[in-house]
């Protein structure tokens, strides 16, 4: 990145002052240190920018989902090991060891970084037959995270099962 335009970056982010209005009170202005501004055009590309790295880690794990799928009458095979968008990641792995293998992966690079993932948010969801009990428990720094039977990404409500967008459907009438 070019200097000028870092500093450009950091001038958006510079001296963030923000508010709280509730039941028509407001609170007086916080100093923002760090973060990224909520709502901001540029926070969802910025944050992506530095999370780019946990990324090229988890894509260079081994640990994937082999995807194949029909394309001009020829079968195609992709492996994908994560989705993300913003701060909203999905980890696809083939089996229950490579999901902790890429978990464990952002355990590290984001704790490397001083960002932490919210327990309360993550979830496991197993498409497809699985040999891995019901019971079986993942940890995400420090956290244990469990299987469900539904989840939402993206604003897109998916289930477990062979009809995992049925919810969804359903919901959008």
């Amino acid at each position: 990145m070019v200097e000028e335009d870092l500093g450009r970056l950091q001038a958006v982010y510079r001296d963030v002052l923000a508010e709280a209005e509730w039941e028509g009170h407001r609170t007086k202005p916080l100093t923002m240190p760090r973060g990224f501004r909520q709502g901001c055009r540029l926070s969802p590309v910025l944050f992506m920018v530095y999370v780019a790295g946990v990324v090229q880690h988890l894509e260079g794990s081994g640990c994937e989902y082999t995807m194949v799928h029909s394309e001009c009458g020829r079968q195609v095979t992709s492996h994908i090991s994560t989705l993300v968008y913003a701060d909203d990641f999905a980890l696809l792995a083939g089996s229950a060891q490579e999901l902790q293998g890429l978990l464990d992966i952002c355990a590290k690079e984001m704790s490397r970084l001083r960002l932490r993932f919210s327990s309360t948010k993550c979830v496991v969801m197993a498409w497809g037959v699985s040999d891995v009990p019901q019971d079986t428990t993942w940890r995400l720094q420090d956290n244990d995270i469990h299987r469900s039977a539904a989840t939402k990404y993206l604003g897109v409500r998916l289930t477990a099962g062979a009809y995992y967008l049925s919810a969804h459907e359903e919901a959008e009438g």
